[in-house]
């Protein structure tokens, strides 16, 4: 009997040292998630900055051009009313940008 005894002490101090273990492990894995979570709130952040940046630059751009081109807006209505706009645009067999209105 005391052989088992002996056996169960070990298997005890074993099963505390793997708790130890276990309990080290949680909160490396805690420390991990809540640096992932902070790295998607940085990313998020910048995501969002960037957005309003490029929104900011189009407006630019978008006057830039009206000051250079003032008949710009005038002159894209027409173009539109002949050939449509978007999903109204006519076909045109020489504008192959779109794959899906090639020729078959």
């Amino acid at each position: 009997m005391p052989d088992t005894e002996t056996e169960i002490s070990i298997l005890k101090i074993k099963v505390a040292g793997l708790e130890q273990r276990l309990e080290k492990l949680l909160l490396e894995h805690k420390k991990g998630i809540h640096s992932f979570v902070r790295a998607d709130d940085v990313l998020h952040n910048h995501r969002r900055v960037i957005t309003a940046e490029l929104a900011d630059a189009f407006d630019r751009i978008i006057k830039l051009e009206l000051m250079m081109y003032p008949r710009l807006v005038r002159d894209m209505d027409h173009l539109h009313a002949v050939i449509g706009d978007r999903e109204a645009k006519a076909y045109n067999p020489l504008d192959f940008r779109d794959p899906t209105k090639k020729p078959t």
